[in-house]
């Protein structure tokens, strides 16, 4: 076919195919969302946040493990985790606030490790459990029990962390007072004892020994006291 026959040909198909579809409707395209893209991005932003006060808090953690909390700084532990020296000011504001996210943090972290690794028993057998797993914690991580210690230690002069201390150890002695209840429920445990009393010698009697373990490892045989506590604490419970 000559070059202007196929040329007209071609003229005449697209003008058959615009009055097929005149006076047709435009596609709409579907309207994008920016209400659903600032969302994720602002989701992005907290999970960055997070991410990032995580890694402060864990450095902070190191620097009071090995050099105590008087020498902890806000801009060292920015550093250490790898973002800048004012970032840890704009997250916590002050020392003071960041020892209590501290003190969480490290809290947050124990009770995940217990959820995991102890059995879920009730009662005074599930009691004795989580008992011998504060020994076993402390022994496998010590830096991160010298740290929580020296926290606890820094307490008395600080009001907020006080107050923030004071909350963590309500808690646990609730969480014991739970498993002594249900073990009264069950018969296992002596019904004349008072739950929230034994919690609170229980928990003192707890920080007491990693503590002198932190001071003189060498002189005090852990799993030996571990095993004597868990006893004594059975003696005194069991009906």
């Amino acid at each position: 076919m000559p070059a202007s026959a196929s040329t007209k040909a071609a003229k005449s198909a697209r003008q058959k195919v615009a009055s097929k579809h005149k006076g047709a409707r435009p596609i709409r395209r579907a309207p994008t969302s920016s209400k659903a893209s600032h969302t994720a991005a602002r989701q992005t932003q907290a999970e960055r946040r997070e991410k990032a006060e995580l890694a402060i808090l864990a450095a902070a953690l190191g620097i009071i493990a090995d050099r105590g909390i008087d020498e902890l700084t806000l801009a060292e532990a920015g550093v250490a985790a790898g973002y800048s020296r004012a970032l840890p000011a704009h997250y916590f504001e002050s020392k003071d606030a960041a020892l209590v996210a501290l003190c969480n943090f490290v809290v947050e972290r124990y009770l995940s490790r217990v959820q995991r690794q102890i059995p879920g028993r009730e009662g005074l057998e599930g009691f004795l459990d989580r008992l011998g797993h504060y020994f076993e914690d402390g022994q496998k991580d010590p830096r991160v029990l010298r740290a929580f210690h020296a926290i606890l230690g820094a307490a008395p002069g600080k009001p907020e962390l006080a107050k923030s201390i004071s909350k963590l150890a309500e808690e646990s002695k609730a969480t014991f007072a739970v498993y002594l209840r249900k073990g009264i429920a069950d018969g296992e445990i002596r019904a004349d004892i008072v739950p929230e009393v034994e919690a609170v010698w229980i928990l003192a009697s707890l920080r007491g020994i990693m503590g002198q373990w932190l001071y003189d490892e060498s002189k005090t045989p852990l799993a030996e006291v571990r095993d004597a506590f868990v006893t004594s604490v059975r003696k005194a419970l069991q009906a």
